[in-house]
């Protein structure tokens, strides 16, 4: 397809967009800067100019793209992107949603057995087809290089460095990394998968979340063709390097530990390298196997801490130069003074100023820096204030339910989803651990508090209706 007809489609998608959108000055923001490259069968290539356009439209205009592009191309086409952060844009990265933007390239890898498993109506559908291709579900923004060593994660980021160079051929296996939420376990395991794809482009890796690994234990548990848990076990038995984020989900879930003992046993056993990641240390687990427990104890078990200032300000560079931002030094050491609680908080704070500034059209400064950083503080001031029962009133009242209906136990999604809220707020704007939440919530399992927290996070980044709920419960909880 030549130029002109791809400039053609995309200023289709454009007029549809700007249909759809609240303002002109949001659109001409986002979306003007937008170039459209090539339609490649069903692939559709635009060139943005830095990561945190890139960022921005994936959480909150990737469905409306997509409607564009469906009418304009149909239904099942790929948005792909180039982030060029480079005038000359002579070094765009393409990348479709979720993929990896780096200098990095990891292909899919071989094994016997295709790891998805799910739900198809009643049917459930596993393939067991041989040399089936399969990703190893990493996130390539989450390198060593992206990774800001300091004070509290250098023996956790050493160790894996150590992983990464011999997998399965150290002392650290298994390799187990806990910190509160927040402080970049997840960003550290992927980096190790990253490193070892790598040194070792033959070696087989896989990331995979407790709660994806569980669900595909379930689903191939119901299958009628009772081989399909077999299969699951023997697909991760064969994996050279096994990572699995937010271990502590499994707890409470005696088969899906069961499975997880027998695949630990054989990789162990066969020296291939395992890596576990926790909110919580092993040795404050419950509900785990003894025998699984005491595994997680086998190899080196590393805490990441908060990050003092100057880790604090090596984070704040490393963000700010990813989505082409270059802040002045003394900007840089107010944003590490003034926000001393997790990765997260950072990450942010950063977005918030860049946005500010986007949006005012206005160049970055210590004062613009300082409100933005300030006016956050005082919502999280303001979110401690706030009580449970305020929280579980305002969600019962926006569904229209008893506060009673909120602590019964049920499967159906009228009380599910504001009972998962009421979890997700509770925990975002009180001091209460998950434990309390989860009892105050109908004697709730604390596993069960903490997978809805994370539930929350999902559906608001990809479904707008939901999103659209969220923030309108959120405005009533701050507003209160």
């Amino acid at each position: 397809m030549d130029k002109k007809e791809i400039n053609q489609i995309w200023s289709n998608c454009k007029s549809f967009v700007r249909d759809n959108i609240q303002s002109e000055k949001e659109f001409n923001n986002w979306f003007e800067p937008i170039v459209p490259v090539e339609l490649n069968d069903k692939e559709f290539t635009i060139r943005v100019p830095t990561h945190f356009v890139y960022q921005t439209l994936e959480a909150n205009y990737l469905d409306l793209i997509r409607s564009a592009l469906n009418k304009e191309i149909g239904p099942k086409v790929q948005l792909m992107y180039i982030i060029d952060s480079n005038p000359d844009g002579k070094k765009g990265l393409k990348s479709p949603k979720r993929a990896a933007v780096g200098e990095h390239n990891i292909p899919n890898q071989r094994k016997s057995l295709q790891i998805k498993g799910y739900k198809n109506g009643n049917r459930l559908v596993i393939d067991g087809l041989k040399n089936e291709h399969f990703s190893p579900d990493l996130n390539l923004d989450y390198t060593f290089e992206n990774f800001a060593e300091g004070k509290s994660n250098i023996l956790a980021r050493s160790v894996s460095l150590e992983v990464a160079k011999k997998p399965g051929g150290t002392a650290f296996n298994p390799l187990f990394i806990f910190s509160k939420v927040g402080l970049g376990k997840t960003h550290l395991v992927n980096a190790i998968g990253i490193q070892v794809k790598k040194n070792f482009r033959d070696k087989s890796v896989i990331y995979v979340s407790s709660e994806k690994f569980t669900e595909q234990f379930i689903a191939a548990s119901i299958h009628k063709d009772k081989s399909k848990i077999n299969d699951f076990i023997h697909f991760y038995q064969q994996l050279d390097v096994l990572i699995i984020d937010d271990v502590q989900f499994i707890m409470g879930k005696e088969k899906t530990q069961g499975a997880l003992y027998n695949i630990f046993n054989y990789l162990h056993q066969n020296n291939k390298q395992i890596v576990f990641t926790s909110d919580i240390s092993p040795k404050n687990m419950e509900d785990i196997q003894e025998r699984l427990l005491s595994r997680f104890k086998w190899g080196l078990t590393a805490e990441i801490q908060k990050p003092d200032f100057k880790t604090r300000r090596t984070i704040i560079k490393l963000k700010t130069d990813n989505v082409g931002l270059n802040l002045e030094s003394d900007i840089l050491d107010l944003l590490a003074e003034k926000i001393d609680s997790n990765i997260r908080d950072i990450e942010g704070a950063v977005v918030s100023i860049l946005a500010e500034a986007s949006f005012s059209k206005v160049p970055i400064t210590s004062e613009l820096a300082l409100s933005v950083v300030n006016r956050l503080i005082d919502q999280k001031s303001v979110s401690e204030q706030i009580s449970f029962q305020v929280i579980e009133d305002i969600v019962a009242q926006y569904y229209e339910l008893d506060n009673k209906d909120l602590r019964i136990k049920s499967k159906r999604r009228e009380v599910v989803e504001p009972r998962q809220l009421v979890m997700h707020f509770a925990k975002k704007y009180t001091k209460l651990s998950f434990e309390k939440i989860g009892k105050l919530l109908g004697n709730a399992n604390y596993t069960t508090v903490m997978y809805s927290v994370k539930k929350v996070n999902e559906f608001k980044l990809h479904d707008q209706i939901y999103r659209n709920t969220y923030n309108a419960i959120e405005e009533k909880i701050k507003n209160y």
